[in-house]
């Protein structure tokens, strides 16, 4: 049986105008997957289901003639159904209801089914093929007269002064002409979502009979039975292709109206959403802002020099010891001397099983796995330095050497946060044995203590994959997305650029779309001068829609997970500076204030000599210098805007903040 083309509204392609950017795949993901599948709002369905049966205003049939073959198409039309749909030619045609039927009685008629508790109305021409597939008997057929409701073989009075010509008898059934599921399938395409019992109704076939014929059509794919409705309770049947006209119907009513906002105003976005432009000053504002940057990869020292002091006011590196040593947290590898955080148990959103941390630590000369293993006096266990160098028969320098390679490639790590301090302040490398035999024993040992990692024990990273069915694994790919919707509120291509493998663009996009069109996410242009899609959190919307803090004064590195220095898109080509960690810039609000490049050698002010915020911009400078970790001993400003810092129209202003005259310019000293 040809599958018949209902009358549809033009708007109800995809994307009006346009052919849909949503992939077959996809679509039919999501709609054979009620784990996928969003309910469907009940107001949907009701346009849908006027449209496809003519009763919407537009939709009506014309005539008489296009009423009786649209009757035939439709198969058996409900008698209520039937009622608004000549009440919809009276408002779109002004036809007059009665007129249209009267001129097409003879050729339909009213029929209640053995069984059935619903009348409807079909064409005489049709009869055969409904009794052959519900398999009903000539004389159970049940047809009267569409207008007096006699039985249509009858000869009924004329009405008002003129004589009818006697009904025509039905047709005998003759033989089956379609199967029941095939005849359902036609009839189930001119409507959305029903409970099977309105079947039942309206076909009188018994609960053993309906449900072999829709399980057949759900096997083939032509109808889904689910819970498919917002609030249904019972399992209902809906038509395959119309369930996904509806998908599209409710993926574009989530689609938020919204005026774009200008790119500027996405730099105050991400430091409002990130803490930035409002730091936290206690260990669970720390929580709060490591759980959005979990899996951010970053230079090992960045963390505690710029990352983390541009989101709590003050940083406590103590609050890290305490969330490493309490809360599960870890940090592993992912790149040459590139670190980031994670608990142990969700270390499989960062590393792909095997790999390590990062496609980079191939080129870096891998240890092969059986001289790894032998550092570790037991494959599950955690071991002090010491204990591994007598374990393995190796000295500690070489073992302290090996340990942070393998660290680097995300395959062990260690307890202890304070080890990955004590070799960012060494280089990572220890001296070797002849500097030590220069010095005095203590300073040796000191030393020693400070590049070799003797704090906090090592234990290997389990690198190794677990099975998973397709489905496990597309949970775990949209898990990576929440955790990124957690990082930026708002994603695109270019801001993942900087990401993990396992959380770029390419490995996300497809289960970014599954959650689109399930209802977890939105899609839309959120900010102009962003090409290709953008999606975002329901949470990040509505932040979005909040007052942003336009007069908050912030700061962070070039590099920070909030920066879009580096991030390639055209609008920000010359507007902002290259993405380099000692770079920093100062905002207020929506507008850089303060550029400081080579951790503050050359400054560039956006902002005027005589803004009254000026101190509030300079501000960086003592967080630079106060910071718990490695704090700079002196900030030493040789330009400003181009010209000799002694001779800047700023120099007085941050003289007045502190700094004084050197040889080359002006220099603020770190006191004690």
């Amino acid at each position: 049986v040809t599958r018949p083309s209902p009358p549809t509204p033009r708007n109800d392609s995809p994307v009006s105008g346009k052919a849909s950017a949503l992939s077959r795949e996809l679509i039919d993901e999501v709609l054979l997957s009620n784990r996928l599948r969003p309910r469907i709002p009940a107001g949907l369905i009701a346009t849908l289901t006027a449209r496809l049966q003519r009763t919407a205003p537009g939709y009506a049939p014309r005539s008489a003639e296009e009423l009786l073959d649209w009757t035939k198409e439709r198969l058996l039309i409900p008698v209520a159904e039937w009622e608004e749909l000549l009440a919809a030619m009276g408002r779109d045609h002004e036809t007059a209801a009665g007129e249209a039927a009267a001129e097409i009685r003879d050729k339909v008629v009213s029929l209640r089914l053995p069984g059935a508790s619903a009348t409807a109305v079909c064409a005489r021409e049709n009869l055969a093929r409904i009794a052959g597939a519900l398999q009903v008997g000539p004389g159970e057929l049940d047809a009267r007269d569409l207008l007096t409701g006699e039985p249509a073989g009858s000869r009924a009075t004329a009405p008002a002064g003129r004589r009818r010509r006697k009904s025509p008898p039905p047709p005998p059934a003759g033989p089956e002409e379609s199967t029941l599921p095939e005849f359902l399938s036609q009839w189930l395409s001119f409507t959305g979502p029903l409970p099977r019992a309105t079947l039942r109704g309206l076909f009188g076939l018994d609960e053993s009979r309906l449900d072999g014929a829709l399980s057949g059509l759900a096997e083939t794919q032509e109808v889904i039975l689910d819970l498919l409705t917002e609030g249904a309770r019972e399992v209902e049947v809906c038509d395959r292709e119309n369930l996904e006209i509806l998908l599209r119907m409710a993926r574009r009513a989530r689609r938020p109206a919204f005026q774009a906002l200008p790119l500027d105003r996405l730099p105050l976005f991400l430091a409002a959403w990130q803490g930035v432009a409002g730091p936290g000053d206690s260990v669970d504002a720390l929580q709060e802002r490591l759980d959005q940057l979990f899996g951010y990869p970053a230079g090992a020292e960045a963390w505690e020099r710029h990352i983390l002091p541009a989101r709590l006011a003050p940083y406590r590196p103590a609050w890290l010891d305490s969330l490493m040593q309490t809360n599960g947290l870890v940090w592993f590898g992912c790149g040459n001397r590139r670190i980031s955080f994670a608990f142990a148990d969700d270390l499989e959103l960062f590393l792909a099983a095997g790999e390590g941390g990062s496609e980079a630590t191939a080129r870096q000369g891998e240890i092969p796995p059986d001289r790894a293993a032998r550092l570790f006096p037991e494959k599950i266990g955690r071991y002090s330095l010491l204990e591994i160098a007598r374990s393995a028969g190796m000295d500690s320098g070489a073992v302290s050497a090996m340990l942070w390679k393998l660290a680097w490639q995300g395959r062990v790590t260690n307890d202890a946060f304070a080890t990955l301090r004590r070799g960012i302040m060494t280089d990572f490398a220890p001296l070797p044995l002849q500097a030590e035999r220069n010095r005095p024993p203590r300073s040796g040992y000191n030393r020693w203590a400070a590049s070799r990692p003797l704090m906090g024990n090592w234990y290997a990273i389990n690198g190794e994959g677990i099975e998973r069915d397709p489905i496990d694994e597309a949970e775990l790919v949209k898990e990576r997305v929440r955790q990124l919707l957690r990082r930026y509120g708002i994603l695109f291509r270019e801001i993942l650029a900087g990401e993990l493998p396992l959380l770029q663009w390419a490995q996300v996009f497809r289960a970014l779309r599954l959650m689109e069109l399930s209802g977890e996410i939105l899609s839309g242009q959120f900010f102009a001068g962003i090409p290709g899609a953008q999606f975002i959190s329901h949470e990040a919307f509505r932040f979005l829609q909040e007052p942003l803090p336009e007069d908050a004064v912030y700061w962070l590195s070039a590099a920070d997970p909030a920066s879009l220095c580096g991030v390639r898109l055209e609008a920000l080509k010359d507007t902002l500076p290259s993405r380099i960690p000692s770079t920093h810039l100062v905002y207020r609000g929506t507008q850089p204030v303060l550029i400081s490049r080579r951790s503050g050698n050359a400054l560039e002010f956006p902002a005027a000599p005589d803004d009254p915020r000026l101190p509030d911009y300079l501000s960086l400078f003592k967080t630079l210098l106060t910071r718990e970790f490695d704090p700079q001993r002196m900030i030493l400003v040789e330009t400003i805007n181009g010209v000799q810092a002694l001779e800047s129209e700023y120099s007085g202003a941050l003289r007045e903040f502190g700094f004084s005259r050197y040889d080359k310019g002006l220099e603020l000293v770190r006191g004690y």
